[in-house]
């Protein structure tokens, strides 16, 4: 990982951290990490893979559609992150290194740096009829930014990274708490993260109303970050919210559990992109 930047080293090690299946790929759509939870799914570990190129990846694996017809390149979420820099939720049948075709559902979103550096993707997933196992909640206080407290190696990685990008990122404890929030989502929500009080996420959504293209209220139970959180699945919607100075963006989101690999769950993470003209 030497020839890469510090934001795609950080989401290696989170990666390394968790249960649910992960892979990382470069701006070329190349692999260049799998854990281990993936490596169950692909049927190889990624110490034995050796270097595959994004085009010899595919022909390996032969991702396709759920109905059996081949995906083409330009379809598949690992360049629909890098090359069009856009998340994405989808069904997809994979063959593993193994010979053994496995349906699986994903998210997959693209990592982006300050500068609006393109440094790759990050995608999860997992096996529709038998999601991934639920995590314990961790119970007790967590404060991320004093040294003496109780702080998840995990939770930490993931703050650490959400301030080197560009994309807006929320971090929520195990009991819904908001641990961190990184500048981007200072913009999108109109107030520093330092200047927030301590709140519930029933608080949060009361003051940060979140509605449908038709103005519709999109139910408490139904935000992606609520879902991660409450029913530890990974979640994707497109929404407008409104934040506290009241100005409404139309931003697309998408929210996934951090459950550890002792099976602890840690909280939950909140991606989202504003979309232009919002």
């Amino acid at each position: 990982m030497a020839q890469h930047g510090i934001e795609m080293i950080l989401m290696r090690r989170l990666a390394a951290q968790l249960t649910m299946p992960i892979m990382l790929v470069d701006p070329r759509g190349d692999p260049v990490f799998f854990n281990a939870g993936a490596a169950s799914v692909f049927g190889r570990r990624f110490e034995d893979t050796g270097a595959i190129g994004g085009g010899e990846w595919s022909a390996l694996l032969r991702p396709s559609h759920a109905d059996g017809s081949p995906m083409k390149r330009e379809e598949e979420p690992r360049f629909v992150a890098t090359e069009r820099r856009q998340p994405s939720r989808g069904r997809m049948l994979v063959r593993g290194f193994d010979g053994v075709e496995r349906d699986l559902e994903g998210i997959t979103f693209p990592l982006i740096g300050q500068g609006e550096r393109m440094l790759g993707a990050v995608s999860m997933f997992w096996n529709p009829g038998a999601p991934p196992r639920p995590g314990v909640p961790r119970v007790g206080p967590l404060d991320l930014a004093s040294p003496g407290a109780d702080r998840p190696v995990e939770l930490l990685l993931m703050r650490q990274l959400a301030s080197y990008l560009a994309t807006i990122i929320t971090l929520l404890g195990p009991d819904g708490t908001t641990l961190f929030y990184n500048e981007p989502a200072e913009r999108l929500l109109g107030r520093r993260f330092e200047e927030t009080e301590e709140m519930s996420t029933e608080e949060w959504a009361a003051l940060l109303p979140a509605t449908d293209d038709a103005g519709e209220p999109i139910p408490f139970q139904e935000r992606p970050v609520i879902i991660a959180l409450q029913r530890q699945q990974p979640a994707h919607r497109r929404f407008w919210i409104g934040g506290f100075d009241q100005v409404r963006h139309e931003i697309e989101g998408i929210a996934f559990p951090l459950v550890d690999n002792g099976g602890s769950m840690l909280g939950a993470v909140g991606i989202f992109w504003e979309h232009a003209g919002s």
